[in-house]
């Protein structure tokens, strides 16, 4: 089962939406940023692997091209992110499911899981 957790500010939404109001809600706000660039500390956690922690820096742009520069060995998932960004805008290849709050740096936040219909290749 794949999942993903969805966080969002609880302050940027109505409380009682369902889960997959939320998902369009962070779809539009996803598709509002045009170029984006971070800086990244990425920390793989694999058991029986010892990788240390990686620094980068991750660029991206519209509509759905992501590049990641780094110096070191960083383990990231098969599928890259943009295959993701693509399967969220269709909506029927997920379900999503609210699956409570959390609080993040201390910002409530509502954790939804999505269950792909499809196994992403």
């Amino acid at each position: 089962m794949l999942r993903l957790f969805i966080l969002l500010c609880v302050s940027n939404m109505v409380l009682g939406q369902d889960a997959n109001k939320t998902v369009v809600s962070v779809i539009s706000q996803m598709n509002r940023v045009k170029n984006y660039t971070v800086d990244a500390r990425i920390k793989s956690d694999i058991p029986l692997i010892k990788i240390l922690p990686v620094k980068a820096k991750i660029e991206f742009k519209q509509p759905d091209e992501i590049k990641m520069k780094t110096q070191g060995i960083a383990i990231l998932p098969k599928k890259g992110f943009t295959d993701l960004a693509i399967m969220l805008k269709n909506k029927s290849s997920y379900t999503a499911i609210f699956t409570g709050y959390e609080v993040v740096q201390k910002i409530k936040t509502e954790s939804i899981t999505l269950l792909f219909s499809q196994v992403m290749r």
